[in-house]
């Protein structure tokens, strides 16, 4: 395995030294409970019929509120639902062991733009936050972190961090550059498993079968491994017939059939049932080639559940996309990110940014 990048342990990480960009986080006060719906993180317990804005940020300051951060990732650990972890695009991380309740923010990633999340599937004081060109460790429950991984090239992002069920020592990054890595000692070593001719937007693992992954292209296209990275198959023309499929903004699992997958892109939204080789269009509201999907979320207990969001529009199907119900945001933002909640299937989590003037 080439070697990459060794840790660079540093324990207690300098924001300004690792760090670019800035939140700002209110401490203190009465911001927490002001009677207002805008917020940066939204809880639904009845299938996003309506939210509760959950942005409290307990501190030895006072309640302060996370309502200025711009939520674009969340992270659920499957084995201790509890916590969930908030990724930024302005304000670092926040997490919180009370299913969003209540968050907490570590010393030293308050500001930064987070490109990707993963949390261990086995222990719930490890986890992967991805800034820039850097992918950061923690295992002591957000203490400390080190430098995992550094790519050379400073405009270089990773796009996506997953743990390897199976093996959680195996971690695959992807980048914005198109490179594909893996790390069969939790972080120490990486090593190159393809370089693809396009960034990569998302990496998925199959809950099913850790050697199948898929790998989605900035308007490149779409592949699918079945060996854990041996072998490829470019299942880009699959989908062709869609135009505007290949600017893809996400896909996501159906974690309750084996191979299916929704995937969003200006088309709209696609569907498969046998891992990509084929695909049908989901009947959604908006209209063909001119959506502009920024959430999307498939119920993991449920999925004939789907979620979407467009502008300030939110939609759910419980008929796997047959029919569709609308809804307005609760707050004047966007949604950005959609969760369903790994355990139960019961509570979606929405994190919302404000739109760029």
């Amino acid at each position: 395995m080439t070697r990459f990048s060794p840790f660079v342990r540093i324990g207690l990480i300098s924001a300004g030294l690792l760090l670019v960009g800035a939140g700002c986080i209110t401490v203190g006060g009465s911001s927490a409970n002001q009677q207002t719906t805008d917020g940066s993180f939204f809880r639904s317990g009845d299938k996003g019929a309506t939210w509760e804005r959950k942005v409290a940020l307990p501190t030895n300051k006072g309640v302060g509120s996370i309502t200025a951060a711009n939520v674009t990732r969340i992270a659920q650990n499957p084995g201790y639902p509890q916590m969930l972890m908030l990724g930024t695009d302005n304000a670092g991380v926040v997490y919180s062991t009370d299913r969003g309740e209540t968050w907490n923010q570590p010393a030293p990633l308050k500001e930064g733009s987070v490109g990707a999340l993963a949390l261990h599937p086995t222990d719930k004081c490890t986890s992967f936050v991805a800034i820039g060109n850097k992918l950061l460790r923690s295992t002591d429950c957000t203490l400390t972190w080190e430098i995992s991984y550094v790519d050379a090239r400073p405009a270089a992002a990773i796009t996506s961090v997953v743990v390897d069920f199976y093996d959680p020592r195996r971690i695959y990054i992807a980048t914005s550059e198109g490179d594909l890595l893996r790390s069969v000692d939790g972080g120490g070593a990486w090593g190159a498993v393809k370089r693809f001719d396009g960034g990569i937007v998302k990496l998925v693992m199959s809950t099913g079968d850790s050697r199948v992954l898929w790998v989605g292209l900035k308007d490149r296209g779409f592949w699918r491994t079945n060996d854990a990275g041996a072998n490829w198959t470019d299942l880009t023309r699959t989908m062709d017939e869609f135009s505007g499929a290949r600017a893809m903004t996400d896909v996501v699992e159906d974690r309750t059939v084996a191979g299916t997958l929704i995937h969003s892109s200006r088309y709209g939204l696609l569907k498969t049932v046998n891992g990509g080789d084929t695909w049908t269009r989901l009947n959604i509201v908006t209209p063909p080639e001119t959506a502009q999907i920024t959430a999307l979320a498939v119920n993991p207990k449920n999925g004939q559940e789907i979620y979407y969001a467009a502008g300030t529009t939110l939609y759910a199907s419980g008929d796997g996309g047959q029919t569709w119900v609308t809804r307005r945001s609760p707050a004047p933002r966007l949604a950005t990110v959609f969760a369903v909640d790994l355990e139960t299937g019961g509570a979606i989590y929405m994190g919302m940014t404000k739109p760029k003037q």
